[in-house]
């Protein structure tokens, strides 16, 4: 008797990235009219999303159990709907995306964040389809930074590409040099020991 099995890696920053998501998906282009959001697996490695949350800038949700194999997208969405999209997975309590400006964030179930992202309708980059029906694809998956001019509305005849490589997908290197755009400052207070 021979079988296989998989074993849990932990993931480290940058081995899983959000790759497209589904804000406002009404009225429909040809997708079925509920929101997602799809992850990509970069890494060699395999991980267990049991656990992991899927959050906005309110409320995170709780991914059902399901693997994630190198080069794989999943799809997620709440537990309802998972019959309507390939390589789909439910998250319990999934977080309403608001349709014109919000937060997507993935952490594991450590609460490592593992990608970010804060959008607004600017991220379409096409003002015909910030009213409904078209998905936000990321264009680079290479680059770091998940900031607007890495993302534009899907190009795709049915109004996004859920479970499979996005249709703006481009891997043209980035020729703009690196600058700083914020500076965060954190403080830590302790307590002296005055014995």
């Amino acid at each position: 008797l021979s079988f296989d099995y998989l074993i849990a890696e932990t993931p480290t920053l940058g081995d899983i990235v959000i790759t497209e998501f589904f804000p406002d998906p009404s009225p429909s282009v040809g997708l079925p009219e509920f929101e997602f959001v799809e992850i990509h697996n970069l890494s060699n490695k395999i991980f267990n999303l049991n656990g992991w949350k899927l959050g906005d800038n309110a409320t995170f949700g709780t991914i059902q159990n399901a693997w994630i194999l190198p080069g794989e997208y999943k799809v997620l969405c709440p537990v309802a709907n998972i019959a309507s999209f390939p390589n789909s997975v439910g998250v319990v309590s999934f977080p309403s995306l608001n349709n014109t400006t919000d937060e997507v964030k993935i952490q594991d179930n450590t609460g490592f964040q593992l990608d970010f992202l804060s959008y607004t309708t600017d991220w379409y980059q096409d003002a015909s389809k910030i009213d409904g029906g078209w998905t936000i694809e990321r264009i680079n998956t290479a680059f770091d930074c998940s900031n607007s001019s890495n993302w534009k509305a899907s190009i795709d005849a049915m109004g996004g590409t859920p479970g499979v490589q996005n249709s703006v997908f481009d891997i043209t290197p980035d020729q703009v040099p690196a600058t700083i755009t914020a500076i965060n400052v954190r403080f830590i207070f302790c307590k002296a020991d005055t014995a």
